[in-house]
C-alpha cells in the first residue's frame, strides 16, 4: 500500500486570480509521500492519512484533514505548504508518522522473507485474538513486537485497521514483489 500518484499527461487547472495553477508531476519525486486525487483534484500526506487518529489536533496540516489544492503555495521556499508540513524536526508529527509506517511494513517484509526462506506456512487454522498459536506469520511479528517497543506499538492490535499489514493478499503481494527482485 504506497501512496496513490497518477501519472496523466496534465493535471487539472484551478483558478487562482486571474492565474490557472494545477498539480505538478514533478512533486512526486521531491515528496514521494504524496498522494493525489484525480477525483478531487487535492492531494495530502500518505503518512499523516494512514495514521489520522495519532495527529494532534492542534497541529493538523491542511494535507492530513481537508486534502490541499492551493497550488500556488507549493513553490514559495520557506512558506511552501509541502516543506512545512515535513517540517524540520526529526520528532516533528509527520517524522513520526513515517516512522510508524516503516517499522510496521517493515516488520511485515521480515517476517515475509523468512517466513519464505524457510518454506513454512504463514496462516494458521484460528487466527483469532483469543488463540493460542494464530499463525507463523501473527506469532513472527508479535515475537517482533516483545523484543521492540518501537515496533510493539505499531503492529497488529497498535495499528490503524488501514495499516496492519497482515491480510493473506498483503503478504503475497510483499511475496510476488520479493520474486521479481530476484527475477
Amino acid at each position: 500500500m504506497w501512496p496513490y500518484q497518477p501519472d496523466m499527461l496534465e493535471y487539472p487547472g484551478t483558478k487562482f486570480g486571474s492565474q490557472n495553477r494545477r498539480f505538478q508531476k514533478k512533486w512526486f519525486q521531491k515528496f514521494y509521500w504524496l498522494e493525489y486525487s484525480p477525483s478531487t483534484n487535492k492531494t495530502y500526506c500518505f503518512y499523516c492519512f494512514l495514521f489520522l487518529n495519532d495527529v494532534n489536533s492542534s497541529n493538523i496540516s491542511a494535507l492530513v484533514n481537508e486534502e490541499f489544492d492551493n497550488w500556488k503555495r507549493v513553490n514559495q521556499r520557506k512558506t511552501c505548504v509541502f516543506l512545512v508540513h515535513i517540517g524540520s524536526a526529526a520528532s516533528s508529527p509527520h517524522t513520526m508518522k513515517k516512522r510508524k509506517i516503516v517499522y510496521s511494513l517493515s516488520t511485515s517484509i521480515i517476517a515475509v522473507r523468512w517466513l519464505a526462506l524457510q518454506g513454512f506456512a504463514f496462516r494458521g487454522n484460528d487466527e483469532s485474538l483469543s488463540s493460542s498459536n494464530r499463525g507463523n506469520f501473527l506469532e513472527l511479528v508479535k515475537a517482533f513486537a516483545k523484543m521492540y517497543t518501537e515496533i510493539d506499538e505499531v503492529v497488529l492490535e497498535n495499528a490503524p485497521k488501514n495499516a496492519q499489514y497482515i491480510a493473506p493478499e498483503i503478504q503475497k503481494e510483499i511475496l510476488h514483489i520479493m520474486t521479481n527482485k530476484v527475477r
